[in-house]
């Protein structure tokens, strides 16, 4: 298919973001991310296309914009707090890079085969993102995994801290909890549980793929569900249930295929072996739940959880000037902020304190009213050409839903924030383009009627 000039950048962002989003090279003390990089190049290419920008109308775009200027705000005001100027400019930068590619990604996709494209980088990412948290958790590959990949600073930027922390467990015969270069395992996990759908709709769409690509799509979707329970993380198996309840409800044969199947194949793998089996680190979901239910508040974790909902109004009673900013994350960083001691291990909790109470619940809104606008989409494009399109970007949509409740990823991490907007680039530009058509909304191109276009665009 034809792609449009530029949008391999599109591609390779969205390889690095669902791969491998923390490789950088240090400039001195500075690291520069790959995907900080990219995401620059991403943001001149767009400001070199000028008036494309007019013919697209953006949803959200003043709770977008009123976010970028708290979390900016938010990050700068670090200063005031006692934190490094350089720190406080540097945050401030990777934010705005995180932010700003929603405004910037969908002026590039515009053709079946721009999608067709970063599916296609989406799968490799997938591909590695499972592998090693398959790798990583096998007692019988891990010493090799994390010795090799883990071991290099530019993949992995806490690779001694890794290394260290898995010394203890490299030699032993029993598994433990996976690792990707996206993360830690919730983080890794969730990331899997997103790119999964929209691999699955790469072998579902009406695309013409080589064997080569064949193989990797196929190869990623089949090691996806396995790579999410081995990470041995409730929230992110929360996501992946949500993909699966959501692929059951909603009429997506199609989709439904790709998604059952690894599933169904990795059952088998892991009752062939037993669930009982040493490679296997099962009691940690028993323990966990067991944990939660019986007496959370006999753990720390689970408390922290919990406390994140509610502490942030006790201290914003304290301190108001959180209601409008936060403390930004360079304090945190040097361990002599708020947030050092705070419940914060949920996007309310980590955002209040990073971004302020009204950054939070902007965001809040925004992720609820966006699966809203997917769910009308969805059902605007039955029968027409974008329906698949449009059901996998809601199934892919369904695990930010936990990593919000469960993990502060969303707040504090930004390739976290990259990856959500990167994801909200292509809801939007599914308004114009999809795999198996082009439907430009308000324009004789398209191929859906004028109710149908009414129904996305309201």
């Amino acid at each position: 298919m034809q792609s449009t000039k530029g949008i391999w950048l599109v591609a390779l962002l969205a390889f690095l973001i669902f791969a491998m989003p923390r490789a950088n090279i240090k400039v001195g003390p500075i690291p520069l991310y790959f995907i900080d990089m990219i995401a620059a190049l991403i943001l001149l290419y767009a400001a070199y296309l000028g008036d494309a920008a007019k013919a697209i109308r953006y949803p959200y775009r003043g709770i977008l914009a009123a976010m970028l200027l708290l979390c900016m705000v938010s990050e700068l005001s670090a200063i005031i707090y006692g934190g490094k100027p350089v720190d406080a400019v540097y945050l401030a930068g990777r934010f705005l890079l995180a932010h700003a590619i929603f405004f910037a990604i969908p002026l590039m996709i515009r053709t079946p085969g721009d999608i067709e494209l970063i599916l296609k980088a989406v799968a490799l990412a997938l591909l590695i993102n499972a592998g090693l948290m398959i790798l990583t958790s096998l007692p019988m590959t891990r010493r090799a995994t994390i010795l090799t990949v883990f071991s290099i600073p530019m993949l992995e930027p806490a690779a001694s801290q890794v290394v260290r922390s898995y010394l203890l467990q490299l030699d032993g015969d029993a598994g433990v909890r996976g690792r990707t270069l996206v993360g830690v395992s919730i983080i890794g996990a969730t990331y899997a549980s997103i790119a999964w759908p929209l691999v699955a709709y790469l072998r579902a769409g009406n695309f013409r793929l080589s064997l080569f690509w064949r193989i990797i799509s196929y190869s990623a979707v089949l090691l996806a569900p396995l790579g999410i329970v081995l990470s041995y993380s409730r929230g992110a198996v929360a996501g992946a249930v949500l993909v699966l309840i959501a692929a059951l409800l909603m009429p997506a044969d199609r989709l439904r295929s790709s998604i059952l199947q690894p599933i169904l194949y990795s059952t088998v793998i892991v009752a062939v072996v037993g669930v009982g089996s040493s490679i296997f680190f099962f009691d940690r979901y028993v323990n966990r739940f067991s944990s939660l239910l019986e007496n959370p508040a006999s753990d720390v974790r689970e408390t922290d959880r919990l406390f994140s909902y509610v502490e942030p109004f006790s201290h914003m009673w304290e301190h108001p000037q959180f209601l409008l900013f936060g403390e930004g994350l360079a304090l945190d960083r040097l361990g002599i902020g708020e947030q050092e001691q705070a419940a914060n291990h949920s996007l309310f909790g980590a955002g209040y304190y990073a971004h302020g109470m009204i950054w939070t619940v902007l965001f809040l809104v925004l992720i609820v009213t966006v699966a809203q606008y997917l769910n009308r989409q969805r059902r605007a494009l039955r029968g027409t050409p974008g329906q698949v399109w449009s059901q996998a970007l809601l199934l892919a949509y369904m695990p930010i839903f936990t990593l919000a409740a469960f993990a502060p990823g969303l707040a504090n991490h930004p390739r976290s924030i990259m990856m959500y907007f990167f994801l909200l680039s292509l809801i939007m530009s599914a308004r114009r383009v999809s795999s198996d058509g082009v439907h430009v909304v308000g324009r004789r191109q398209s191929t859906m009627n004028y109710r149908d276009r009414t129904a996305i665009s309201s």
